[in-house]
């Protein structure tokens, strides 16, 4: 997973789909762990270090923002044991662009396909 291509492909994103600022910065603190682990498929953090990650003090805060990122098919999220943090999984976001050429002229439509590597969602 590329951190620029990413960042890039989910402003492309939000520009035709409604995520809360709470659940984009969610996204952003959770790309940037990716980042800091190595890019490993899976990561465990714990409720209390997101919530301080994203300035945030109530936990239905962080569970409402990751339930939104959780529906926008952006994260993976699975709930810890008992004593055990719970397991997050970015979804690699990739752009498909379309180009038409009508005789010398490339014309690009004004809005990108964005499409999950994974073939999970398409808008």
């Amino acid at each position: 997973m590329q951190y620029i291509t990413q960042i890039n492909a989910f402003e492309r994103w939000l520009e035709t789909n409604r995520l809360s600022s709470v659940a984009q910065l969610l996204w952003y603190k959770l790309m940037y762990r990716f980042s800091r682990c190595g890019w490993t498929e899976w990561i465990s953090v714990d409720n209390r270090r997101l919530m301080c990650a994203i300035e945030v003090s109530r936990e239905d805060s962080l569970i409402r923002a990751r339930n939104e990122l959780i529906q926008n098919d952006l994260i993976v999220y699975q709930r810890g044991k008992k004593g055990s943090p719970g397991r997050y999984k970015m979804q690699e976001l990739t752009f498909k662009y379309e180009v038409q050429s009508v005789g010398n002229i490339v014309v690009k439509p004004e809005n990108e396909n964005c499409t999950f590597k994974y073939g999970v969602k398409t808008k």
